[in-house]
């Protein structure tokens, strides 16, 4: 157990980068105080949107006396944020860590080594777990009361309930390795997958949102919305329909629910345990042949710097589920999204109004939404720390700093514009936008994309990480990845402002919203242009 214990301190220190925060450095002092508070402030931004949606249910639930509606929100909901964040960290946590070589040198056995990964693994679902399950028990003692008993069962639901779910997520990531192994292009064909894996679950969580009725103008209407509602979350996650039971005194229930969750857990360990250097062996080989070559200068001559370096970017994440998969959540569910808003607006919020809505709500709405959606996980916050330590080799080819940066905006607008423009075009039909607001509709968030790759860029080049283990601490850790949200929350606040006025004032201001990203667009793009050269020839290959 002390072999357990001490590789899983390892891991979760490497993991949270703790020496660097909580270091006795007084050099990186300001940048240890910098990023424990931008990852404060993540978390009660994250916080303060749980908990607005657990009220909105809560409400529902009060009126129509269904209080475990709230019970089946916390874990169905919680589990799809543990799904999507695990699975994008499983693979490359367990089969792909640059620890290999050494662990495998050392006298532990391989499932002691598997146990402390896939525990450390579990810890990063309990922060995504708690943030969502927290605000919806709340709510549930507010609305239906509290006993001991409810509190037991309640911690011990909470206390299991990502073992399961990563487990799913780990023989997935391992399945999928496996499937991979026998293509020649191991990295691609594994990515791929992936992709297609958080398709299916974003295509589903909204079609189920499709299906769930809007009308809340008297008890029964509300009464249906809510037993919709809880079928739709335990469908989701049918071990909550165990769960709930469990947390409301079964005890025969809350048996099985640990067994459920534990089992699994702990046969996958041995399993993966028995075949761990095998795996590692065929993935590290994989991820090696995966880098590309960029030393091919003839190739180069012939196709152009620019279009080399795009490929490059393009090499570099899809052999790298855990950087595409961060960085397509974004503009997947930006369609999804934007087109699901105008559904809402046009088919659900129109219609139970009474009178004419104002034409100037639903433009001014789908273009801030589209706003904001544009600068979530800009590709360009973390494309320079994926390098690596392979950066030195970057540094030392004759390459235009200005086109090596540029090479990353571009490639990072590439990711999240085509999505964008897909979504505004058929939301801008949807609402029957006349011309110019059409055009406004398609430009912002075009315009948003480009500074939020500026952005994301220049706070690579700033709080950049090169010596990293995992691609996991490149692609989800660090300010880089941090401040593009926050700014995005920032400029979204400024813009609702000029939306509510707009709304107030029956008028359309997507001209606004157009004039103010340009600014800033403009702003960041001289930025960068005067200092963005200087930064990166400041990092140390």
């Amino acid at each position: 157990m002390k072999k357990f214990f001490t590789l899983l301190k390892v891991d979760l220190i490497n993991g949270f980068a703790l020496n660097k925060n909580f270091g006795k450095n007084k050099k990186n002092r300001p940048k240890k105080s910098s990023n424990l508070g931008l990852a404060i402030l993540l978390v009660f931004l994250m916080l303060i949107s749980t908990a607005s949606y657990a009220f909105m249910i809560g409400n529902v639930a009060r009126v129509a006396n269904m209080p475990e509606v709230l019970l089946a929100y916390g874990i169905g909901a919680g589990i799809i944020v543990v799904l999507m964040m695990t699975f994008a960290n499983a693979y490359g946590t367990l089969f792909k860590s640059r620890d290999f070589e050494l662990l495998a040198s050392l006298p532990i056995d391989s499932r002691i080594i598997v146990a402390s990964k896939i525990v450390s693994l579990t810890f990063i679902g309990y922060a995504y777990y708690t943030l969502v399950y927290l605000p919806a028990f709340v709510m549930y003692i507010i609305i239906a009361g509290v006993n001991v008993m409810f509190l037991v069962s309640s911690f011990v639901v909470w206390l299991f309930a990502p073992l399961l779910v990563t487990t799913l997520c780990s023989f997935i990531a391992y399945i999928f390795g496996r499937i991979a192994s026998r293509f020649k292009n191991k990295n691609t064909i594994s990515t791929i997958l992936y992709a297609i894996f958080i398709i299916a679950l974003v295509v589903g969580i909204y079609a189920i949102n499709f299906t769930i009725p809007r009308d809340e103008s008297n008890v029964d209407a509300m009464v249906v919305y809510a037993q919709k509602m809880y079928v739709s979350f335990t469908t989701i996650y049918p071990v909550s329909k165990i769960a709930i039971p469990a947390m409301q005194g079964n005890l025969l229930y809350l048996l099985l629910y640990v067994a459920i969750n534990v089992i699994p857990y702990i046969v996958f360990v041995i399993i993966i345990g028995n075949k761990y250097a095998y795996i590692n062996t065929h993935a590290k080989d994989a991820y090696k042949n995966g880098n590309y070559d960029i030393t091919k200068e003839n190739k180069t001559k012939s196709k152009g710097l620019m279009r080399t370096l795009l490929q490059k970017e393009v090499k570099t994440l899809v052999s790298t589920p855990v950087y595409l998969t961060n960085v397509i959540i974004g503009p997947i569910m930006s369609i999804f999204v934007i087109v699901f808003g105008a559904y809402m607006f046009k088919y659900q919020i129109t219609p139970s109004i009474e009178g004419d809505v104002p034409y100037s709500i639903g433009v001014n709405i789908v273009c801030a939404l589209s706003l904001f959606l544009s600068g979530l996980a800009p590709a360009s916050a973390c494309s320079i720390s994926m390098e690596g330590r392979r950066f030195w080799i970057i540094k030392s080819l004759p390459i235009d700093a200005k086109k090596y940066i540029n090479s990353k905006v571009i490639f990072s607008y590439l990711l999240m514009g085509p999505a964008l423009l897909v979504g505004c075009v058929v939301a801008a039909i949807m609402i029957s936008a006349n011309w110019l607001d059409f055009i406004m509709i398609v430009l912002v968030p075009q315009v948003a994309s480009v500074l939020y790759s500026i952005i994301g860029l220049l706070l690579n080049l700033k709080f950049y990480n090169l010596e990293w283990d995992n691609p996991t601490q490149a692609v989800k850790q660090g300010a880089n990845v941090v401040l593009p949200m926050v700014i995005d929350f920032g400029l979204f606040a400024q813009i609702a402002v000029l939306l509510v006025i707009g709304i107030m004032f029956n008028i359309s201001l997507t001209w606004g919203m157009l004039l103010i990203v340009g600014i800033l667009c403009l702003i960041f793009y001289l930025v960068v242009r005067k200092h963005g050269v200087n930064l990166y020839n400041k990092i140390s290959a």
